[in-house]
């Protein structure tokens, strides 16, 4: 009862927790689309006295694709080339995974481990796919309920439903009040006499001058609520009087409102169903898992990550009695290997294992093993199982002594052996507010308020004052954000995003805010880096560059060796294609990936009881 092993999740069926996990696959159905299975047994291409089911394609396919590698194929690949590359590899990884079994690889330490790993991804899996993604269900007047429920917020065409103005503002800053309002007033006198809108605002205006008497659209919702009431009580033609708003006086004048318009159900049909069943899929799964963490008692303790140092490395912090648990000291290491590194990072991390421990255990209760997920673990054994071979060739010719001496002394000039750049880095993350039901204006202000609280602590921090004090609020209320010691940390251990913000970094320097709106994970609002030091690179001895040498040689003896035998077993046993299975196989891949609520359907193929795919 070790940690968990790392899940691998599949490319067309990811598992999403709240906050943690992404799901791709949406699986709903209007319970009258019928989709035409190719039949599981039907070959797709021989190689030789072997050959490759639909069914052995469609589980490769859909555990290493998205459905858009169809829709949109590499450029110069058409759509069944995307096939046929798949069908290569598996026939590839299937040949060369039974000569790793002859050679008893499969009996492999590594190999076991793997499978078992394997075997749990696929079975917390199964338990998504047969709770949630296989019971949502929409019916055609459920469909349109929802469109009409929704078609003002979601479905409405883009230039609709907008008051269409011309506007312009005199600052107070730089001016007394009264000075900003006489000027206010005397283009409100010239309107009154007259002269256009444009004419007035390129006289009177602020705003940047090619900007000036522009017109604009203003959406309901989009702007404050002290320009929207008086926007809707003007006429066509007609303008506001004078009024006071954050530091500007404001006139509007409102050419015309545009009255709203939607996209016809036929045409937003799809939509609306890939929209609730986005709603149902996440509803469900976070039921399913809190359901599941109570019936199999697991065991949380996230009080371990506010104290680190001071605690027990062998804590449980994660625990599923009689079958799962995980010290902290484990823990971290999983969650430094996966770059979490705040506070709030870690955890969701915990929050993600808790829930994958409990598919685990319900999988494991149902009595659910192998056999029922059989198709879809033979086929990532093969995999692996080719990977080991590949690693056993290279283990036949160790590296030698000399080897690595000769080889350090002819690339020690090489940047593979510098030690990284290491950043003494510490973050802080404000958080806003942010709710699918706030209108456009009130999204606006939190975001807002968020980037002013956190260029407050940048200040005080540009100010000298110590990090532990500027964030001392934000680690005592969690509703306000995060903040803390990221650690001794290289750019490559931090995400592309979070790398390219520190790179330019000197050691003292704090990056500017920037924005953050993760919808997967609700994760919005503002962030700063502060490097507090840099210890810089520098040139590996050999001592300590006898594992980036061995690594270097195992990579170019790996493609090397992986280059040869697709040489080899392209020259003996080249594939031939049935063309038209291969489009029978394209058109229902074709009819999913337009579908999205249709998608659950390949996973049949995954399924040990050939009878679910007649």
């Amino acid at each position: 009862m070790n940690g968990l092993p790392t899940i691998r999740l599949h490319l067309g069926l990811q598992c999403l927790f709240v906050l943690a996990l992404s799901l791709l696959l949406n699986g709903c159905s209007d319970g009258k689309t019928e989709m035409k299975r190719p039949a599981p047994d039907r070959i797709v291409a021989t190689c030789g006295e072997k050959t490759v089911t639909a069914r052995e394609l469609l589980i490769a396919y859909q555990e290493t694709h998205n459905f858009e590698d169809i829709l949109f194929p590499p450029q110069d690949t058409r759509p069944s080339d995307v096939l046929k590359a798949v069908c290569r590899e598996l026939a590839f990884e299937r040949h060369y995974a039974a000569a790793a079994r002859e050679n008893q690889l499969d009996q492999d330490e590594r190999f076991l481990k793997y499978h078992e790993e394997n075997l749990q991804n696929e079975l917390f899996q199964k338990v998504i796919k047969e709770e949630v993604l296989k019971k949502i269900l929409f019916t055609e007047q459920d469909i349109r309920q929802h469109y009409d429920e929704n078609k003002q917020s979601l479905f409405m065409t883009k230039e609709s439903n907008a008051y269409a103005v011309r506007g312009l503002y005199v600052n107070i800053d730089g001016r007394t009040e009264a000075q900003a309002w006489e000027r206010a007033e005397q283009a409100h006198r010239k309107l009154k006499q007259g002269e256009s809108f444009e004419t007035v605002a390129k006289e009177y205006s602020d705003a940047e001058f090619a900007k000036r008497g522009q017109e604009n659209r203003i959406t309901p919702g989009s702007a404050a609520p002290e320009i929207e009431q008086r926007l809707s009580q003007l006429k066509n033609g007609e303008y506001t009087e004078p009024f006071l708003l954050n530091n500007k006086i404001f006139l509007f004048y409102l050419i015309d409102f545009i009255e709203p318009e939607y996209v016809p159900y036929e045409k937003a049909k799809d939509l609306v169903i890939q929209h609730m069943t986005t709603i149902r899929r996440n509803r469900d799964i976070y039921f399913l898992t809190n359901e599941l963490l109570g019936k199999h008692g697991c065991l949380i303790n996230p009080a371990l990550l506010t104290d680190v140092q001071n605690a027990n490395p062998a804590t449980i912090i994660l625990s599923v009695p009689g079958m799962y648990e995980l010290s902290l000291s484990d823990f971290m290491q999983l969650a430094n290997d996966n770059k979490k590194w705040t506070m709030e990072d870690k955890q969701t991390y915990l929050n993600y294992l808790a829930n994958k421990a409990a598919l685990f255990a319900e999988a494991k209760s149902r009595g659910w093993t192998e056999t029922d997920v059989a198709p879809a673990v033979q086929y990532w054994d093969n995999k692996y199982l080719t990977e080991l071979l590949i690693h056993s060739k290279i283990e036949e010719q160790p590296l030698t002594e000399q080897q690595m001496e000769d080889f350090y002394l002819q690339n020690h000039d090489k940047s593979f052996f510098q030690s990284p750049q290491i950043l003494d880095l510490y973050h802080l993350f404000v958080r806003a507010e942010f709710d699918p039901g706030f209108t456009h204006y009130q999204t606006l202000a939190n975001f807002e308020r968020a980037r002013m609280r956190i260029e407050t602590a940048r200040m005080e921090l540009l100010a000298g004052k110590p990090f532990d004090q500027v964030v001392t609020s934000f680690q005592q209320d969690p509703a306000l954000g995060a903040a803390g010691h990221l650690g001794f940390l290289a750019l490559d251990q931090l995400d592309a995003r979070s790398s390219s913000i520190v790179l330019e970094l000197e050691p003292g320097e704090i990056s500017k805010p920037e924005q953050i709106y993760n919808h997967p994970l609700e994760r919005y609002g503002y962030e700063i880096f502060f490097v507090r030091d840099i210890i810089p690179p520098r040139k590996l001895d050999f001592s300590e560059a006898r594992i980036v040498i061995k690594k270097q040689f195992t990579d170019g003896r790996y493609k090397q060796i992986k280059d040869e035998m697709d040489e080899q077993f392209e020259k003996n046993h080249a594939l031939q294609f049935d063309e038209n299975n291969l489009d029978e196989i394209l058109a229902y891949l074709r009819k999913l990936a337009k579908r999205p609520d249709l998608q659950v359907d390949i996973t049949v193929y995954e399924d040990a009881d050939t009878q679910s795919l007649q």
